[in-house]
């Protein structure tokens, strides 16, 4: 096991060797997953959003995120997703959220957003080596609209946050 000491946060986090395998799923009393995402942006311009290739289809890219390990911080969880998913690390200079949806197989998520300025971008990182995994950096309106193509609800974080940042 690796510890993790994460800059400008209280978080120490603990990644297994076993990345996403036999991960404990936990939930709120509702019954929704619990998830956290990063929404990365390269500079306080916020005008580049940082996507990750899908899991699912390495052609559609989606916001780092994902489950709550239990007795998890949501914000420890968006940095440890934002490190794994993405191989970056930022400092969070906002929140958004939680959003709830319930995906096409009728799972619940409430997902709870945390905005960050990216500071250091590593050269390899676990996805990236047990996935394939790559990341990219995107014009937010082009982001907006890889989101809408594969992720409309991810599109809606990405709105609403923009939204709470400018008000």
């Amino acid at each position: 096991m690796l510890d993790l000491v994460v800059p400008n946060s209280e978080c120490i986090l603990r990644r297994k060797e076993t990345a996403k395998k036999a991960c404990l799923r936990t939930y709120y009393p509702d019954g929704y997953r619990k998830r956290a995402a990063g929404l990365c942006f390269r500079s306080e311009s916020r005008d580049e959003v940082l996507l990750v290739s899908s899991s699912g289809s390495s052609d559609a890219w989606v916001i780092p995120g994902g489950g709550l390990e239990p007795n998890e911080d949501p914000v420890c969880a968006a940095i440890r997703e934002i490190r794994e998913e993405a191989g970056v690390a930022g400092r969070v200079i906002g929140t958004a959220g939680p959003f709830d949806n319930i995906s096409g197989n009728g799972t619940k998520h409430r997902t709870s957003i945390f905005i960050f300025v990216i500071t250091e971008e590593f050269e390899l990182w676990e996805d990236q080596l047990t996935f394939g995994r790559r990341r990219k950096w995107f014009k937010l309106e082009e982001a907006l609209e890889q989101l809408h193509n594969y992720k409309p609800s991810q599109e809606q974080y990405l709105r609403k946050a923009m939204e709470a940042m400018d008000s």
